[in-house]
């Protein structure tokens, strides 16, 4: 069960003059299909060059080889220029698109090895020093400046981690949208100057 603490108050002081003893904290575990979607939308191409290489460099080769193979093999028998050239034609269009589909399945990046992030439990502790993260036994503390982007969705308010994995709070970690977009504006006047304007 998801345990969120938001103790701040819209009273308090933001910003520079905010006390340090002001925090938010939040627990909870995370889905599969909260972390597949989060790391699909981090992503901004499921393919990589390797995949780009061997699929679309690769194809036309094999298309153009298999091309010369079948019309070598057709010129043998006693059948037309015209159909030897198509059907030359059509099982080469089809190696060349059936490489093409398998390397591009067999390469998409579907493993995050994140696995972890969904098996424990995590909790934040969100503060003016930074972000402390825990997870079973591992507690990893992120200071601000280190804090790229935080990006604020219907389903999560993401943290863009510059040199590390970028992290999320899911919103089922809130009793409400409204408890969420509340968490985010206090984690904005938590965030330390430059950034928090």
């Amino acid at each position: 069960m998801p345990e969120t603490e938001v103790p701040l108050r819209p009273d308090h002081s933001t910003g520079i003059e905010l006390s340090y003893r002001d925090h938010i904290s939040a627990s909870g575990y995370i889905s599969p299909q909260q972390l597949k979607k989060f790391i699909k939308t981090r992503r901004s191409n499921g393919l990589g060059p390797t995949t780009i290489y061997y699929a679309g460099v690769a194809a036309p080769v094999i298309s153009a080889s298999t091309l010369n193979l079948f019309e070598t093999f057709f010129s043998q028998y006693n059948i037309s220029d015209y159909t030897v050239m198509m059907l030359s034609m059509f099982f080469s269009a089809s190696a060349g698109l059936s490489w093409f589909l398998i390397f591009n399945r067999l390469a998409e990046r579907q493993k995050s090895a994140r696995d972890n992030e969904i098996t424990q439990a995590q909790s934040f502790k969100i503060d003016a020093s930074g972000i402390l993260l825990n997870r079973k036994n591992i507690e990893s503390k992120i200071e601000w400046p280190a804090i790229v982007d935080i990006r604020t969705t219907k389903h999560y308010i993401a943290f863009i981690v510059e040199g590390a994995n970028d992290f999320f709070i899911p919103v089922d970690w809130f009793k409400d949208r409204d408890q969420m977009k509340e968490a985010t504006n206090k984690i904005a006047a938590l965030r330390p100057p430059p950034f928090n304007t």
